[in-house]
């Protein structure tokens, strides 16, 4: 089964334009309550799951190439060619300490952001937290 969203069905038109209790008349549902849990799985068996497919997870070597992939990087990579070349050890070494320090703080930053989060949601003025 496809997912699909509820409002797929209806003509097209600019949603955000209406007011919340317009939005909610159309949608049958409410602000206060959320919905109950018989009309949540009339709603998921009609339409689905409202999700996306998932990505496929990034490869380390991709993650890498992406932290090195840009003119910044390139420069320094220079910068610290051209000073081992001159006999500038410590600086060249420093500069390629800054450019690994931060190619590794880049890829645990994008392995952190790549982990599921929960979402919440109102049913029956009761809040339930789902993965999303």
């Amino acid at each position: 089964m496809q997912p699909t969203s509820a409002i797929q069905n209806q003509p097209q038109e600019a949603w955000h334009q209406l007011d919340a209790a317009e939005v909610e008349k159309r949608l049958a549902t409410s602000h206060d309550q959320g919905l109950s849990e018989q009309e949540v799985k009339a709603r998921l068996e009609k339409y689905g799951y409202n999700q996306l497919d998932e990505a496929p997870p990034t490869s380390f070597l991709a993650m890498l190439w992406e932290q090195f992939n840009n003119f910044v990087v390139w420069l320094l990579l220079a910068a610290a060619g051209i000073s081992g070349f001159l006999g500038e050890w410590l600086e060249s070494g420093a500069i390629l300490a800054i450019v690994v320090l931060n190619a590794g703080f880049g890829i645990m930053q994008e392995r952190r952001a790549g982990k599921t989060y929960s979402k919440k949601l109102l049913r029956e003025r009761r809040i339930h937290e789902t993965c999303a």
